[in-house]
Parts: C-alpha cells; sequence; structure tokens
C-alpha cells in the first residue's frame, strides 16, 4: 500500500536523522545540524504523505488501529519537536525525540497495517476530534518527558560536580524548566479536551459519558497525574526535580494506557478491536 511505502521511507529518513544528530552531539559542527534537520522535514513530509493516503483509502480519519495511532502519534511528535527545533536549535534535544520516535514506528511495524471497515459506532466526526486531541496531548507530553530527562541528566551532572561536554549542549536548568510548565500548559489542556469529546461521542454511540472501561479508567489516571503536576506546580510553586519526576512517572502512565491496555486487556477502545 501507498502509505506503507512512504512511512517506511520516512521511518528511514528518521534514522538517518538521527544517525547525524549523534554526530553533532560528538562533534558540534554546524554541518552535521544542517543535515539533520533536513532529513527530519524530509522524513515528516514522507510521514504526512503516509497519514494523507491511508485517510484518503480508508475514508476515515486514520487513528482507529494500533498502527494507525502509533503512526499518527510519532507525526505529532514530531510536529511539536519541529516547532521548538525552530525556536531553539538543541542537538541532544532532537536526538532524544528522534530516538523515542523510531521506537514508536518500530513498534508499530508489526502491527496489522489492514484498513478496517468501521462499525457504526465509530463512523462519525466525533472521531477526528477525539482521536487527534486525544494523540496530540499525549505527543506534547511526550515532549515533556524528554525536557524532564534532560533536566534531571542535567541537575545530577551539576549535583555531583561531573559536568560533561553533553551539558554545554543543553539549555540552562531555568530555560528547561520554563519550557516544561509552556509544554505541560498545551499537553494537559488538549488531553483535557480529547476525554471531554471521547465522552460526547460515548454518550451519542453508546448512549452513556462513561463506562469505566480499563482505557477510559487509565486516561482518567493518566489526567489525574497531570492535573496533580499542574496544581502543585501553580499552587506550591513547585519546580525542578521534583516536577521532572512526576512528568517521567505521568508519562509511564500515557504509554501504558496507549499500548499496555491495548495488548493486555479488552476494551471498547481496545485498538484493533474495533474501538
Amino acid at each position: 500500500m501507498v502509505d506503507l511505502i512512504f512511512f517506511y521511507f520516512a521511518l528511514v529518513s528518521y534514522f538517518l536523522a538521527f544517525m547525524f544528530s549523534l554526530l553533532y552531539l560528538h562533534q558540534n559542527a554546524r554541518l552535521w545540524r544542517s543535515v539533520m534537520f533536513y532529513l527530519l522535514l524530509v522524513g515528516f513530509s514522507g510521514q504526512t504523505f503516509s497519514i494523507l493516503s491511508r485517510g484518503i483509502t480508508a475514508r476515515y480519519f486514520p487513528g482507529t488501529s494500533l498502527y494507525e495511532a502509533l503512526s499518527l502519534f510519532a507525526w505529532m511528535f514530531i510536529l511539536f519537536s519541529l516547532f521548538i527545533y525552530s525556536k531553539d536549535r538543541t542537538g541532544i534535544f532532537s536526538a532524544q525525540i528522534l530516538a523515542l520516535t523510531l521506537i514508536f514506528m518500530a513498534i508499530a511495524i508489526p502491527t496489522s497495517h489492514e484498513i478496517r471497515f468501521l462499525p457504526p459506532a465509530l463512523d462519525s466526526a466525533w472521531l477526528t476530534f477525539h482521536v487527534s486531541l486525544i494523540i496530540a496531548g499525549e505527543a506534547a507530553l511526550g515532549i515533556l518527558f524528554c525536557f524532564a530527562l534532560l533536566y534531571l541528566l542535567l541537575e545530577r551532572q551539576l549535583k555531583l560536580k561531573r559536568v560533561g561536554y553533553l551539558y554545554y549542549r543543553l539549555p540552562p536548568l531555568q530555560m528547561l524548566d520554563d519550557l516544561s510548565y509552556r509544554v505541560l500548559s498545551l499537553g494537559f489542556f488538549l488531553l483535557t479536551l480529547g476525554i471531554i469529546t471521547g465522552s460526547a461521542w460515548a454518550s451519542v454511540a453508546w448512549g452513556s459519558y462513561w463506562s469505566w472501561d480499563p482505557k477510559e479508567t487509565w486516561s482518567l489516571i493518566s489526567w489525574l497525574i497531570y492535573a496533580a503536576l499542574f496544581h502543585v506546580r501553580i499552587a506550591y510553586g513547585w519546580r525542578g526535580k521534583k516536577v521532572a519526576i512526576l512528568a517521567v512517572l505521568g508519562f509511564v502512565f500515557v504509554i501504558f494506557n496507549l499500548l499496555g491496555i491495548t495488548l493486555l486487556f479488552s476494551s471498547l477502545h481496545t485498538y484493533g478491536s474495533g474501538g
């Protein structure tokens, strides 16, 4: 299928971009950074064509199977990272983003690529709003996860007084903390809208706003973790290491909701089971 050709084209481009990002980290040469950036754009364009061609062929928003969800997640992940990279060209951040993107796309490879007919409950305009908002929120929180890891790495180097060459390629701690807050605000907002639109869709499709199936329950748990993180940051002025640790924990729940629930539980929302 055409979408798979573009998917693998994007995967190869991202892998090459990742290799050049490592060269840039090692040598700090502007040439490697430029090559990495253009390969990233090429891969992003290829993945955009992959998603569009699949949507045109399937005649629905491509986010109902695990393969489609992971591809869409990786695409939004790169979209957010390109915006951030245009503001602050941090090589190690690009390497981290590309590594996670390659992992998500690699997981998508062995899953079913079959285009399925949607059941009546899913054949709705709510599909586009709910799935795109949820995955965009999760992708933004994935960016937060990357910032949190960078913060913990840099903070540990300073604490141990063992500053390596990566220290000089990273943004200052204060900048990482400020960027983390902005990304948290965006991700939490999108995730909240995604849950709200999902509840409205469930009411239309199944006659109930909430059914407490596994994916809904874990989505709520993830939302509560980020709500708590947002609250302690605003109300109690939490900063730095404690916030970074909570951000990492929250993303673990997000990934379990995306992958673990799908693979371990039966649910109305389980990718590959019609939900």
